[in-house]
């Protein structure tokens, strides 16, 4: 969801524990990310349009239309390290990944769907016993105040 719009205007925090996945066409899925460039080009039918100035205002890096802060429910963005056994605490940022296979141009780029380095960690967090790794509330930083005894998300 965008910030400020109107499906993000009706989130509210959710208390629950909560880990969140998203890619990062960067560094090298350059060609991947212009491929979708282009294709949203032709859809908005506008010739100025540059995929990295659509997001809200917002330093990103990843082939959505919306921030990565948004995906991430406003947890931290953090790269996980491609080479290392330690996930990230919260969320995690997966470099050369793109949104969908659709936009695949070059060669070892996933999807987040096809990603084994994703499914790899997913499978990690699901048998951890660390608590440490999962954070208690998702929707961080959402323009409502968390709501007590109800979860309400609007579209």
């Amino acid at each position: 969801m965008i910030p400020r719009s109107n499906a993000y205007s009706r989130l509210y925090q959710t208390n629950v524990k909560s880990y969140a996945i998203a890619g990062t066409w960067k560094p090298d899925a350059k060609d991947s990310h212009g491929s979708q460039e282009l294709y949203y080009k032709t859809i908005a039918d506008a010739d100025d349009f540059n995929l990295d100035n659509t997001l809200d205002g917002d330093d990103d890096d990843n082939d959505l239309v919306v921030s990565t802060t948004s995906q991430l429910g406003g947890l931290p963005k953090q790269i996980r390290q491609p080479n290392s056994n330690n996930i990230p605490n919260h969320s995690a940022l997966y470099c050369n990944t793109v949104h969908d296979t659709f936009y695949i141009k070059d060669e070892d780029i996933f999807s987040e769907t096809n990603s084994p380095h994703i499914h790899n960690d997913v499978i990690k967090l699901l048998s951890s016993s660390d608590n440490n790794k999962f954070a208690n509330a998702i929707g961080i930083g959402s323009l409502r105040s968390p709501s007590k005894y109800r979860i309400r998300i609007r579209f």
